[in-house]
């Protein structure tokens, strides 16, 4: 008996108002013993957390067949046992917001970072256990018996394996030791799929509104080919936002915080962003209340990268940054890039 169970594919479901995934299974099974006719399922995490019900989302037509049965004991069996039915299954999963958010908390904890599914089938099917009587007319004088008027022929039992018939009319269905024609069978199955934290952080995360940035139109400095230190130091920082969005996207919280370097170099060009933000307005207070403030942020932000005290001579602990602490410091850098970038092209 042929049955086997594949996960062809993984994808975003688009087209639907809450986060989606779409899980394209194929079910393979001897073309004429059986026939699914129902299948659900749920989706668990890593740990077997709950997180979603797989449903059928496959629409079929009016006209289309679903699956055959085909009973056992002509000469079509030998024919009939080397096909083998493929059905397409796409179930579908919604997910809530905590939902997302442990998938998130999981992939946090993955060594690699990747997201590990585990589904869980429930299939239907049902079982042909339909025999064909072997039935066969024969004329009454072959049996020693007198003709009779008209086409009248007598039924007679041929037990065979290839048998058939010519007459339409004559494929006589029997149960298979009993009155059974049917059986439904129940069919579990468990499938772990895992998507690999690249795929995920590029073709799903998006999808699924996960990891979603602060919005902050940053301008186009022309020319970055300046030689004063600010426009250095904005270039820098161009740069450093695009690769801590890209560190924070696959879940690198360390790696993000450590791009921040050159935001505090920027900070620490008291004197050119003094001139700048007086000449876009700024008083001298609120200027220096600025730098203060920004100052104080940043050195916040270094206590995740530097490892020895200001002078060396003291080794300091290690501060492991976590989603948060990337996040806090993802949005103070694009805010302070966002802001200085504008001002120096409001200053030209």
């Amino acid at each position: 008996m042929t049955f086997k169970v594949t996960l062809k594919e993984v994808r975003p479901f688009g087209v639907s108002i809450d986060p989606a995934l779409l899980f394209d299974f194929e079910i393979n099974h001897d073309k004429w013993a059986f026939s699914t006719f129902a299948v659900e399922g749920s989706l668990f995490s890593e740990d077997e957390k709950f997180l979603s019900k797989l449903r059928e989302a496959g629409d079929s037509g009016p006209n289309d067949t679903l699956g055959e049965l085909a009973a056992r004991g002509s000469n079509k069996d030998r024919e009939f046992s080397k096909l083998v039915n493929r059905h397409s299954v796409p179930m579908l999963a919604t997910f809530s917001k905590k939902a997302l958010d442990y998938i998130e908390e999981k992939r946090d904890k993955n060594p690699k970072h990747n997201v590990v599914f585990n589904l869980q089938l429930r299939i239907k099917l049902i079982y042909s256990r339909v025999r064909l009587a072997n039935v066969k007319p024969v004329d009454p004088q072959s049996l020693g018996m007198p003709r009779k008027v008209g086409p009248s022929k007598i039924l007679t039992y041929e037990n065979r394996h290839d048998w058939s018939t010519t007459y339409q009319n004559l494929w006589v269905l029997s149960g298979e030791g009993g009155p059974v024609f049917l059986s439904i069978q129940d069919v579990k199955h468990k499938i772990q799929h895992e998507i690999a934290s690249s795929e995920w952080v590029y073709d799903f995360a998006p999808a699924l509104e996960l990891g979603k940035f602060l919005v902050i139109d940053i301008p186009q400095i022309t020319p970055l080919a300046s030689k004063d230190k600010l426009g250095k130091r904005i270039n820098a920082a161009i740069k450093a936002i695009q690769v801590m969005e890209t560190k924070i996207r696959a879940g690198e919280w360390n790696e993000a915080v450590k791009e921040a370097r050159p935001f505090m170099e920027l900070v620490r060009a008291k004197k050119p962003m003094e001139e700048l933000l007086i000449k876009n307005g700024y008083t001298q207070d609120a200027s220096d209340a600025f730098y203060k403030g920004v100052t104080e942020l940043f050195n916040f932000s270094s206590k995740f990268i530097h490892k020895v005290e200001k002078g060396g001579t003291k080794l300091l602990p290690e501060i492991k940054a976590e989603k948060e602490d990337a996040y806090l410091i993802y949005s103070l850098s694009a805010s302070l890039l966002n802001l200085i970038a504008r001002k120096k092209v409001k200053a030209k």
